[in-house]
């Protein structure tokens, strides 16, 4: 009967716990690769991973246990003998794993070529419940070839090719044993250990910065947040307070620059009434955070950049655009008469002043990258009659036009010695966009976007032609494979031969700049100079084929014709067929993001397209270098892309703020995203102590405690009454 009231208390405490607490599992991991057959790489490379965050390295060629992390260096220090324990251990699975090598071939039927083998073995610990879970399996050339089951104690093979090592492994009762050992005793008990060295950085958890985002009115909403570690965290839309799946569209976690991460769920409102955006929130969940950041949807916490045309003022930059013509006219009419009455006039050559127009506006360009005065470019000019003129229109020309330029790319890759790929592969891209793909096994080509699969609709004979072309280009790769093997004195093993070739176009200037080049096993080959037209070798083991390719006249010819010509013509064949896609411009929204008062502030641009964009901080109207960290152009799950730059602003006065901002400028669009650093403006899920509601929580919690003991409580009594009571039995 005691035992009845004591499982009852227990059901109560296990109720509160299973509220409050949330459980996190932990991870150690050893990640044991060697090869056979590829040269570039050492034999052999250990790796460790706690939380899946790297912490040690080792390969056969340095032979040295190197800590990855500040805090795994410190328990080196504190335990010289672990670093030893790793180095020896390495070393015996070094060996180990050469001699499965030579099994597991033989068991496969090999005799040479490129191979890999890998081992991933570990533990999980779950610090709640204090469950373990170990585990060991082997992968050979990228597939699943047997792993071990810890509740069986046998080794299971997913391959009939490894039945045999499966009945030798099973014999191999004190291995089984000490597999178990390692699994369930010896890695946790290191786990632990690294959790409690590496607890600040492993342990810790960010809160991220949630915003609402939307291009258009017809736009989907994006929730975004951003800068929470670690990675285990999810967000959706609820309606009504229930998780809400149609018309919703998940991204992927996406890591950041300073090694926080974020993530974004989009939700399409063409169907929702605006008087139903308030059934709407955006839910973000935590790992290890008992409260969820929970956003309403509320029109006027979104951001956007979109302006109405009722709101823009389309009479104010119409009457400044004319009246900037009318005084630009008058200047060149006043300049005009005095050119005439003070030297004379000799009429202007039109195609001499576009020329020139074309030539000052890459010079002012080409000046200003440098850190050159565009003025002193100027000097360089005609010494006409016309220069003023000329000054005068190439003014307004730079200053109106945006020049573009587009890139045809293809990038062939051949293979020898690598078995579990295709011995060619060739892919074309379009503004760096993939457009196509072939390989040797499919011998098809595969248009990878949709406007190429209208263009090979409507042209079937270029599909033949690249087909054609395609086959042509395996042939001649497997020759120069041979070639460059002998030039570098190589009889077998692993071997890549990669060509990029094609032209960029300057839809502005029309200029064309071709480019063919060849790289062996990660290596700079052989270049096309298209100036001199001649090949250029970076090592001295090229020579001997730059000398016999200089000499082939005819095919350094062509090469020209195609790469100035051809090239160009298919260049801007594609562009047109994929303009709306290929030339598109999307602007993004930008926000100013803080996790706490003393953390930098993050200006975060999303949803922009194509990714030739830039963003930088200003102070004063110039830009601004000191304590700023620039992040990477990163994509979204929509095909757009993000960027963020950090300032750090421990060292400005509070009242200095008005002197920055932040500018986005995207390639091809005239006007900047210019973005005041405003306090009101920064979004953030910080709390100040003074604000939280300390009393309240603190009286939630004691009224909570004092309505389960009355429940315990009125439960024992109701108990004793009808039941009985009988004494426990204190032995």
């Amino acid at each position: 009967m005691f035992t009845y009231h004591i499982n009852m208390k227990t059901l109560f405490m296990l109720l509160l716990f299973c509220h409050v607490a949330s459980t996190v599992k932990h991870s150690l991991k050893y990640f044991l690769t060697a090869t056979s057959g590829v040269t570039s790489l050492p034999e052999f490379v250990g790796l460790a991973m706690v939380d899946e965050v790297e912490m040690g390295y080792y390969d056969s060629n340095s032979k040295i246990a190197e800590p990855k992390q500040d805090w795994m260096r410190d328990f080196m220090k504190d335990n010289p003998e672990h670093k030893e324990w790793n180095i020896q251990r390495c070393t015996n699975y070094q060996h180990f794993l050469r001699a499965n090598f030579d099994d597991f071939k033989q068991r496969l039927n090999q005799t040479g070529g490129a191979h890999i083998l890998q081992r991933m073995s570990g533990c999980e610990w779950d610090d709640e419940t204090g469950e373990v879970i170990g585990f060991s399996q082997y992968g050979y050339d990228g597939e699943d070839f047997i792993a071990l089951d810890l509740q069986t104690l046998t080794w299971t093979a997913p391959r009939q090719q490894a039945f045999s090592t499966k009945r030798r492994w099973d014999a191999e009762k004190a291995k089984l044993e000490l597999n178990k050992y390692f699994c369930i005793h010896e890695c946790p008990h290191w786990l632990k250990m690294y959790l409690d060295y590496g607890r600040s950085s492993l342990k810790r958890t960010d809160l991220p910065s949630v915003s609402l985002l939307q291009k258009t009115p017809s736009s989907p909403v994006t929730c975004h947040a951003t800068g929470f570690y670690p990675d285990r965290a999810m967000m959706y839309w609820r309606k009504d307070g229930e998780k809400h799946h149609e018309d919703v569209d998940h991204g992927e976690i996406l890591p950041n620059h300073d090694g926080s991460f974020q993530i974004s769920v989009d939700l399409i409102l063409s169907s929702v009434a605006p008087e139903d955006w308030r059934r709407y929130d955006c839910v973000f969940h935590l790992s290890g955070v008992e409260d969820d950041i929970v956003t309403k949807l509320d029109k006027a916490q979104i951001r956007t950049n979109w302006v109405s045309p009722s709101e823009f003022p389309a009479g104010v930059v119409t009457g400044v655009v004319v009246g900037l013509l009318l005084l630009l006219a008058l200047c060149i009419a006043g300049l005009f008469i005095w050119r005439r009455i003070n030297n004379g006039f000799i009429p202007a050559n039109t195609e001499l002043l576009e020329a020139a127009a074309a030539a000052s506006c890459r010079r002012t360009a080409l000046s200003k990258a440098k850190g050159q005065s565009p003025d002193s470019l100027f000097s360089l000019m005609f010494t006409y009659h016309i220069n003023m003129k000329t000054l005068f229109m190439l003014l307004l020309f730079c200053h109106v036009a945006s020049t573009v330029k587009h890139s045809l790319k293809y990038v062939l890759t051949a293979t020898s010695g690598v078995t579990n790929i295709p011995e060619f592969v060739g892919f074309a891209m379009v503004d760096e966009v993939q457009v196509g793909y072939y390989d040797s096994n499919s011998k098809i080509v595969e248009p990878k976007q949709d406007w190429v699969r209208d263009f090979m609709k409507d042209n079937p004979q270029h599909m033949e032609w690249y087909i054609h072309k395609c086959a042509g280009y395996q042939q001649s790769f497997r020759a120069n494979l041979d070639d460059f093997k002998q030039c570098l004195n190589q009889t077998g093993g692993a071997h890549i031969l990669q060509r990029m070739e094609g032209c960029d176009w300057d839809d502005e200037t029309g200029e064309v700049t071709g480019f063919s080049q060849y790289g062996y096993d990660g290596e700079d080959f052989i270049v096309l100079d298209l100036q001199t037209l001649t090949w250029t070798a970076p090592r001295q083991q090229a020579f001997s084929t730059k000398r016999r390719w200089d000499a082939d006249k005819a095919r350094l010819e062509y090469e020209k014709y195609y790469f100035n010509h051809i090239c160009p013509h298919w260049l801007k064949t594609y562009v047109d067929y994929g303009r709306s896609s290929l030339q598109r411009t999307d602007l993004p929204s930008v926000s100013l993001l803080q996790k706490t008062p003393s953390s930098p502030v993050t200006c975060h641009a999303t949803g922009f397209y194509p990714d030739r964009a830039m963003m930088y901080w200003r102070k004063d109207g110039e830009e601004h270098h000191e304590d700023v960290d620039h992040g990477e152009i990163l994509p979204n799950h929509d095909g757009s892309f993000q960027i963020s730059v950090d300032l750090i602003l421990s060292s400005v006065a509070p009242e200095d703020w008005r002197r920055y901002d932040c500018v986005f400028h995207l390639s091809g669009v005239e006007d900047d995203i210019v973005t005041k650093l405003d306090k009101a403006q920064i979004r953030t899920n910080w709390v100040s102590p003074s604000e939280f509601p300390a009393g309240v929580v603190t009286g939630v919690v004691v009224g909570l405690l004092l309505l389960l003991a009355l429940c315990i409580a009125g439960l024992f009594i109701w108990r004793r009454n009808n039941n009985g009571f009988i004494a426990a039995n204190t032995e």
